[in-house]
């Protein structure tokens, strides 16, 4: 399994450059960056997963969740986000900016991390936190081929816009 068509064969549908997703709880939205991306059924990697997409390749994964507000903040969720990573390895680099949601006041964090396991080498996550209305919505993408995709990773977490129910499909 190395490629996009592979992935069709789990029950994906493949996506195309320039093309709007949503996640199952129609909340969000994101914007593919690149042709050879497969969106999966929301839980098929990861069971609380809102949205699952696979890059051109199976070391490219994008998650998202949707997590009830109670509780949630950027600060807390780049945190937990942080722990996870060091968990698996050595945290080597860790930036983030903080902004607005295009076109809304709501105040959204984008940050990068680069980490280092003596399995997989490196791998670069980059993450779109919000917390907006009654939820925290968190995008993670992430790679082992970071000199391929580490941009490409960049623009799609940076596509996330908060939609109206039935917005996008």
């Amino acid at each position: 399994m190395g490629s996009a068509a592979d992935w069709d064969r789990l029950g994906g549908t493949p996506l195309s450059l320039g093309e709007p997703v949503a996640g199952a709880s129609n909340l969000f939205s994101l914007i593919t960056p690149q042709d050879g991306w497969t969106r999966l059924e929301a839980g098929k990697i990861d069971p609380e997963s809102d949205l699952a997409l696979y890059g051109p390749t199976v070391e490219t994964v994008v998650l998202a969740f949707v997590i009830p507000k109670a509780g949630s903040n950027i600060d807390g969720m780049l945190q937990a986000r942080r722990d996870l990573i060091r968990q698996s390895g050595t945290l080597k680099e860790f930036r983030e900016r903080r902004t607005f949601v295009t076109g809304r006041p709501v105040p959204i964090s984008y940050a990068r991390y680069l980490d280092h396991t003596s399995i997989v080498g490196e791998t670069v996550y980059w993450t779109a936190t919000v917390v907006h209305g009654d939820n925290a919505i968190q995008v993670l993408a992430y790679s082992t081929k970071i000199d391929e995709q580490d941009l490409n990773l960049k623009l799609l977490v940076e596509s996330l816009r908060l939609t109206e129910p039935g917005a996008v499909k």
